[in-house]
């Protein structure tokens, strides 16, 4: 499965945990990766995928919201659903994906899908969580992972 990724995702990992990075396989477009490199000052090193139209279904009323990126996320996993799995915090992409039946993780859910799919450890996954406390925006979100972590 390909996992595409947005800024704030990115973001998040590289102020928590810059090198659990290295343990994902991503995948961005490069006005996604711009935007990190200009935010951070750091180049990323993940795959840059071409931007694709497709067809999903963005209410009128919603798109004013979305970002021209956002708007390329949304085309691109919607293209590729079948195969994909979008990642990203932001809760309008987040209700815009499972409207269109995208795959779609939170930063926290994400970091349990590595471990479930064996690709961290408990004690990685456990510190990374704790370590993304400081900087992320919905705490009860990573305390929901964590509890299930804890019983996994």
């Amino acid at each position: 499965m390909q996992i595409i990724v947005n800024a704030t995702f990115l973001i998040n990992i590289i102020k928590a945990d810059a090198s659990m990075l290295e343990t994902m396989n991503l995948a961005t477009i490069n006005s996604v990766a711009m935007e990190v490199e200009n935010e951070l000052g750091i180049k990323l090193d993940v795959e840059i995928l071409k931007v694709e139209s497709s067809n999903p279904h963005i209410p009128k009323n919603k798109k004013i919201f979305l970002s021209e990126s956002d708007v390329h996320l949304i085309n691109l996993s919607f293209k590729h659903r079948n195969s994909c799995a979008l990642v990203t915090d932001d809760k309008l992409l987040r209700w815009i994906a499972k409207m269109n039946k995208i795959k779609c993780f939170t930063t926290p859910q994400f970091m349990a899908f590595l471990l479930k799919k064996e690709k961290i450890s408990k004690a990685r996954c456990t510190s990374f969580l704790n370590l993304l406390k400081e900087t992320y925006i919905r705490k009860k979100d990573i305390e929901k992972v964590l509890d299930l972590v804890k019983r996994w």
